[in-house]
């Protein structure tokens, strides 16, 4: 009823669409929106002569919602706001307008292979963005400060929620009040949900003292936890799911044991061969396995099976993760004795400097999200595999754009990590009585 009720044109659908989606509160309307998208799409509104408004930034959201949702859009769309003498280039006019930038932005970052348009863009707005930032005013300079740092395709959701209620709340006799309470209520009450959790986590961890010393990593990490999960998973009917867990365990312990004879041999290793098994010494793929055991009938056991393949996303993510680590905690755990890692492995075999490797290896990360990017699309994505599967396989990868974007967030969390988690899990939002 939410979009049924109000908006009248496209774009205006679209926006109400970005704005719940953003409060965090999209999940009370999960089918309302799917059915407007799917609509939006398949009526030819998806190609940019369709769009009913010519605006850069109405064009730039058409573009990355329907794309956030797995459909296949052209980037072709953009065309009309680049030089036709200048080819490859954006008009110079587009770039005072701050939220268009904003939005050519954030949708870019949906790019995928190929797509050179979506490059050009991103640089384009890059520069623009930072050009204009110190002329802005405060709260605007903020969105793009934001921004800039972390684009929403990258930002952890519940993360990129709570920053949006706060801007959310500043625009002032152009917000919705009830969407915005119901927003709060909402972040609360699911935050009350994590704390509940985290009890039950750490009475867990409290009994683990009473172990051994040398049983208590391995022990309480994989056995106690693949109990768990065997007790609950064989009860909703899906007893298969341990199995696999299993699998992705030895995966991850032979990826261990290469690295360890590695480091015993004194042995760099190309950087192929680095990241082959990289990608399960990451433990994304064992992540992804207990996440998929939890997500019930979202995730059968074909689902289970594809994953075991190894398909395109998941080596992606894998080494997404595995080379976001090692580009900000390579040099600090050298000094404490380590296997190389892939900027030494880059270094010794192309022959080039630490810089210039981790450049490289920077390309490689956006590479790998051009990837992720393709595979997420519902013409991409098999039958048996969920929207949902998806979200969660992007989730966790976008969690290590949080706590690996610059430094080492994981090793020294008593930082800006600390911070992120306070908000995210003790501080509730004020929420004000009318």
């Amino acid at each position: 009823m939410l979009l049924s009720a109000a908006p009248t044109t496209t774009s205006e659908k679209l926006k109400l669409i970005d704005v719940v989606e953003r409060l965090g509160i999209g999940y009370h309307f999960e089918e309302e929106i799917e059915e407007q998208l799917r609509q939006i799409y398949h009526h030819g509104n998806h190609h940019p002569n369709n769009v009913d408004d010519d605006d850069l930034f109405t064009v730039a959201l058409h573009f990355r919602l329907l794309r956030q949702h797995g459909y296949n859009v052209p980037s072709d769309v953009f065309k009309r706001f680049q030089n036709e003498e200048e080819e490859g280039t954006f008009k110079e006019e587009l770039g005072s307008d701050v939220e268009g930038m904003m939005g050519l932005y954030e949708a870019a970052h949906l790019h995928m292979h190929g797509e050179t348009i979506l490059d050009q863009a991103i640089e384009f707005a890059t520069t623009r963005l930072t050009k204009y930032y110190e002329q802005l005013q405060k709260q605007l300079a903020r969105r793009v400060a934001h921004v800039l740092k972390r684009p929403l395709r990258k930002g952890v959701e519940r993360h990129e929620q709570l920053f949006f209620i706060s801007v959310y709340e500043q625009m002032e006799g152009d917000h919705d009040a009830i969407l915005l309470k119901l927003a709060k209520l909402s972040w609360n009450s699911l935050q009350h949900s994590y704390q509940q959790e985290l009890r039950s986590i750490t009475q867990w961890d409290t009994s683990m003292k009473d172990l051994p010393e040398y049983m208590k990593l391995l022990y309480g990490a994989i056995i106690d936890v693949l109990d768990e999960v065997d007790a609950i998973t064989t009860r909703e009917g899906r007893p298969y799911c341990l199995d696999y867990g299993k699998q992705a365990e030895k995966n991850q312990m032979r990826a261990y044991l290469a690295e360890a004879r590695w480091f015993a041999e004194g042995k760099v290793p190309t950087i192929e061969e680095y990241r082959r098994v990289g990608v399960y010494s990451c433990t994304y793929p064992l992540l992804a396995y207990s996440a998929l055991a939890g997500m019930g009938d979202k995730a059968p056991k074909e689902a289970f099976d594809w994953l075991l393949a190894d398909p395109k996303i998941l080596v992606a993510l894998s080494d997404h993760c595995r080379l976001m680590d090692d580009i900000v905690s390579h040099e600090f755990e050298q000094k404490r004795g380590h296997v190389s890692s892939s900027v030494e492995c880059y270094m010794k075999q192309h022959d080039v400097s630490r810089v210039e490797a981790v450049d490289a290896l920077n390309r490689t990360v956006e590479d790998d999200w051009k990837v992720i990017n393709e595979e997420c699309l519902d013409i991409n994505r098999p039958d048996f595999v969920s929207k949902e599967a998806i979200s969660m396989l992007v989730g966790l990868v976008r969690v290590m754009e949080v706590i690996y974007k610059d430094f080492d967030g994981y090793t020294f969390s008593n930082t800006t990590t600390m911070d992120m988690m306070n908000a995210l899990l003790v501080t509730p939002i004020e929420v004000v009585a009318p």
